[in-house]
């Protein structure tokens, strides 16, 4: 609960590393048709540049819970929120394609990493303080994404060039990890495991389908709303942004409320029917005339998505028999996989078919999603 994130000081410092990650993505995406523009990219090299984030995340992912136990949770939390504040001035200054994929990976790795690492520490605090904080602190990594996004759409509008843009703001969040890091380092540690790797095992199988398939459509519309709004409907400039901004506005709002409205609901239903909610939303942005109507498509999929993947997360650690970070790890790599091979995937589409094509592929993994979940137990 928000209260929870306000008062108590471990769950503010973990809440707050989320919404560091957020913001700096958030505003890396408003400046992807900038790059694309300034290397002349087609959607299907773009996909591949995007790739690399997703081969940096992936290595990283089933390794970070190896490290945590070498090196400590808030080493690792404050490592991975201080790395990740200027790895995107790399993306922008790479001046060919094959630099920006070797920037891409950079970024994905430190991404992966602090992802696991948060997530991970979110759940510990969780059972060793008595709180419930999962839901929250998703909601501030929207509300983080929203932030940037907002700010992107503003100062690309206000033509205040890249550099300058990530540069400053990265600038500002590697001050707040500084402050932050003395908390960072007084979380408690994750229970000592006897392995590291986190693929997925079969307790969580199900739990690891439904995170790939939602957070696939997040990193869609994470690296395609911005080019959406701008390539095919041409939006105006101020616009650009707002299709993300607008997902994790309803995204955040779902997760800053979602520690009450899931128990009362029940954890089963949320997933099953925010799945059609955000696959109507998807559908809606792309039958959409206007930048408009697909920017309240977009707002539409964050409603739907909102509390799933908190509730994955919670799920998975809590699996009997798997400790929290092992368990959280393996929903996060399958997860991620999802939301970082997911956007490449759809440019390969969008290079043959058109990009409304490649966005119907988060239409059919929500429908994915909804029928998996009629066979879990959350």
């Amino acid at each position: 609960m928000i209260k929870t994130l306000i008062q108590h000081p471990p769950s503010r410092a973990i809440s707050l590393a989320f919404a560091i990650l957020s913001i700096i993505f958030g505003s890396w995406v408003t400046r992807i048709p900038e790059v694309k523009a300034k290397l002349a990219l087609s959607e299907s090299e773009l996909g591949l540049a995007l790739l690399g984030i997703s081969i940096g995340g992936l290595v990283m992912m089933p390794l970070t819970p190896l490290l945590m136990q070498r090196f400590g949770t808030g080493r690792m939390l404050t490592a991975s929120a201080l790395g990740i504040c200027f790895t995107p001035l790399l993306l922008l200054l790479a001046p060919d394609f094959w630099w920006l994929i070797v920037a891409a990976i950079l970024f994905g790795m430190i991404n992966g990493t602090l992802d696991v690492v948060m997530n991970a520490a979110a759940a510990i605090v969780e059972q060793e303080d008595k709180v419930i904080i999962m839901s929250s602190c998703h909601g501030m990594f929207s509300l983080g994404g929203m932030i940037g996004a907002l700010l992107g759409s503003l100062l690309i509008g206000l033509e205040v060039d890249a550099l300058w843009h990530l540069g400053i703001v990265g600038g500002l969040l590697f001050v707040l990890a500084l402050v932050l890091s003395p908390q960072f380092h007084q979380l408690p540690e994750a229970v000592a495991e006897e392995e590291g790797f986190a693929l997925p095992t079969r307790p969580i199988l199900g739990l690891a389908i439904i995170g790939f398939c939602i957070m696939l459509g997040e990193g869609a519309i994470a690296d395609w709303s911005a080019l959406y709004l701008k390539e095919v409907l041409n939006s105006n400039p101020f616009l650009i942004g707002l299709g993300f901004a607008g997902f994790n506005l309803t995204m955040m709002i779902g997760r800053f409320y979602g520690d009450t409205i899931v128990p009362k609901v029940g954890a089963s239903k949320v997933v099953r029917y925010g799945s059609l909610i955000g696959g109507a939303g998807i559908a809606l942005a792309i039958i959409a005339p206007n930048p408009i109507i697909a920017i309240l498509g977009f707002i539409l999929v964050g409603v739907g998505f909102a509390c799933i993947v908190p509730i994955l997360f919670r799920a998975a650690a809590n699996v009997e028999g798997i400790p929290a970070g092992i368990g959280v790890a393996s929903v996060t790599t399958t997860g991620m996989l999802g939301f970082l091979i997911g956007p490449p995937l759809i440019g390969f589409i969008a290079d043959g078919f058109g990009l409304k094509i490649g966005l119907s592929l988060v239409l059919v993994l929500s429908l994915i999603a909804f029928l998996a979940s009629q066979r879990i137990k959350f």
